[in-house]
């Protein structure tokens, strides 16, 4: 908007400069001397309006495709809220065997600005009455092994806390990060646990171990049922890839049954040292941390309907709206006078317009009324602007008369949560769990915003129609790779390290290949993907990068069929493997 204003005042003066060069009586309204402040204002009104003009001429009809991506996939055009890492650490005798923290469970953070920054988990939880009392990493010249020490509080038995599984997440710096997602996922040759009292027992990694981050179960935004998980986990990836560095230990109840130990030790063992360059700290590897997204539900400005504007700002209600934007409108609602009794007020829910539940039924008018909304850069203030406007099935503008409308929102914090720092997300509300504490063990991720010009809808709906076969060229495989990395449009460091990623994928190559399944022969896919490693900051950020892929062309797949990842390391020639996959694309 801003460059379009700035291209029609120089045209409008540089005319002017013209225009009075030929009628000498209106140059001391038009020429460069000019200094009527009239004349200015004028001029410039003129040009905001034509600058808006243009931006509609030019903004490739969103109104045909803002719709189509609100209906199927409504968080590519919402903001992505700053994102958190969060660590519970259970009070000594507060809890005596497993508990749960589920999902949305609300943190809030120390003020900034005096606003104190709500942040909710994204995913359920298990905290025992289990510690890690110290780790420590072992190098041969052959090999490496990490060994972890655990002990109960209070002194509690193995068997009484009813352990079944612990989630390892690796934290501290990015590079260790990195390298121990790596390696546990590539070079983990065995894992066994010995107990105090010197009792061991092996755990079969291959089945015991689980990446975390992948299920729809630990998405960070509210999903709906129609969008696809594949484009999820990219949107994840590229806004907050600190989710997936850790493992789930699953399925631990048949060691620890009846066990009278408090304390054992997890033993990693790997088949090659890691690198010199990877300190194990105290912080490297912890229990209890999950991801946490700065959402939480407000209520908007009431709003009085009438037939003398078409669309209605939505604001939240009593907050400065410097701290606080709109990610999602949840529900709309209304009051009216009931044309029996005038002092009666009846409620009214209003179904959104982009939604499964159209139905040209009988209602107050004839016909159901749909709410709609639409975003727009806001003119102020960094971010989103909301607007609502009331239509018929067939689109066309319906309000009934003089109505109060009431509407609950999902906000977030706009920037200003990103400016906290590690360690000042704690405070508990009145419906946190009490028998754990609470620490923030990353930074706030800065807000992303989806660019709301018609081209990037455009691309999205390129992508329904793809399938598999659409995937197998690594030029398409880049295009689309390119569409859902928001940040690298307005953070130059991120779309340096885009464009460094996109040019690592240096071939893929896909064939049809055959595997035996459960005694049944399937066919599926095996793509071979040369990557080069020097294009990523360390390996361990290709392998993340990678498993990312496996798991985004898994889902691509059909469900009679399988895909299978391999990736060969331009420069050290290194192969990495990922295990055929059954697809969980629908065929119809």
């Amino acid at each position: 908007m801003g460059n379009l204003f700035q291209d029609e005042i120089s045209y409008l003066r540089d005319v002017g400069r013209e225009f009075s060069r030929l009628n000498p009586k209106l140059a001391k309204y038009l020429s460069e001397t000019s200094t009527d402040p009239d004349v200015d204002r004028l001029m410039e009104g003129f040009a905001f309006l034509t600058s808006r003009v243009r931006e509609k001429i030019e903004d490739e009809m969103p109104e045909f495709t803002y719709s189509v991506i609100s209906l199927l996939w409504p968080n590519f055009l919402r903001a992505f809220p700053p994102a958190v890492l969060m660590k519970f650490t259970p009070v000594d005798r507060s809890i005596t065997e497993r508990q749960m923290m589920p999902r949305g469970t609300e943190i809030l953070s120390r003020p900034v600005q005096g606003y104190e920054c709500p942040f909710r988990t994204t995913a359920d939880c298990p905290v025992y009455p289990l510690e890690i009392a110290s780790s420590q990493l072992e190098r041969t010249r052959d090999s490496a092994r990490i060994r972890i020490f655990f002990e109960t509080l209070s002194g509690l038995p193995l068997g009484q806390i009813k352990l079944r599984d612990l989630r390892l997440t690796f934290a501290g710096d990015l590079p260790v990060r990195q390298m121990l997602h790596l390696w546990t996922g590539r070079y983990l040759k065995g894992m066994r646990v010995v107990f105090k009292s010197g009792e061991s027992r092996r755990i079969n990694h291959r089945e015991n171990l689980q990446p975390i981050g992948f299920s729809s179960a630990e998405a960070i935004l509210p999903q709906n049922t129609t969008a696809f998980e594949g484009h999820r986990l990219l949107q994840e990836y590229f806004v907050f890839p600190d989710k997936f560095y850790g493992y789930d230990l699953v399925k631990l109840d048949q060691i620890f049954n009846g066990s009278d130990d408090t304390e054992f030790e997890l033993e990693l063992e790997y088949e090659r040292p890691l690198p010199n360059d990877v300190k194990l700290r105290p912080d490297s590897i912890q229990l209890y941390c999950i991801p946490a997204v700065n959402l939480f539900e407000a209520d908007a400005d009431p709003l009085i309907v009438d037939h003398r504007k078409v669309s209605y700002r939505v604001r939240p209600h009593g907050v400065d709206p410097e701290k606080i934007e709109i990610f999602s409108i949840d529900r709309v609602g209304s009051h009216f006078a009931s044309a029996d009794e005038a002092r009666l007020s009846v409620a009214r829910t209003y179904p959104a317009f982009e939604s499964f539940e159209h139905e040209i039924g009988e209602g107050r008018h004839g016909e159901q009324v749909y709410y709609r909304q639409r975003a727009k850069k806001s003119l102020r203030l960094s971010g989103f602007e909301h607007e609502i406007s009331f239509v018929l099935h067939n689109s066309e503008h319906a309000v009934p008369p003089e109505e109060s409308l009431s509407m609950q929102l999902s906000c977030f914090n706009r920037g200003i949560a990103a400016e906290l720092g590690v360690g000042d997300i704690g405070v508990p509300t009145e419906n946190s769990p009490v028998f754990v504490t609470y620490a923030n063990i990353t930074r706030p991720t800065a807000p992303v915003y989806p660019p709301l010009d018609g081209t990037l809808n455009w691309n999205l709906i390129s992508n329904l129609s793809l399938n598999y076969m659409s995937l197998l060229d690594r030029d398409a495989l880049a295009a689309i790779l390119s569409v859902y990395d928001y940040r690298s449009l307005t953070d130059r460091q991120a779309e340096r390290a885009a464009r460094q990623r996109l040019e690592g994928i240096r071939k893929l190559t896909t064939t049809p290949f055959d595997r035996l399944f459960k005694g049944l022969p399937i066919r599926g896919l095996k793509s071979r993907m040369v990557m080069r490693e020097s294009s990523f900051q360390t390996e361990g950020e290709m392998y993340l990068f990678a498993s990312v892929l496996a798991e985004f062309f898994a889902l691509y797949s059909t469900v009679n069929s399988f895909h299978e990842l391999e990736v060969l390391g331009e420069e050290n020639g290194e192969i990495y493997k990922w295990p055929a996959r059954i697809g969980r694309q629908p065929l119809i």
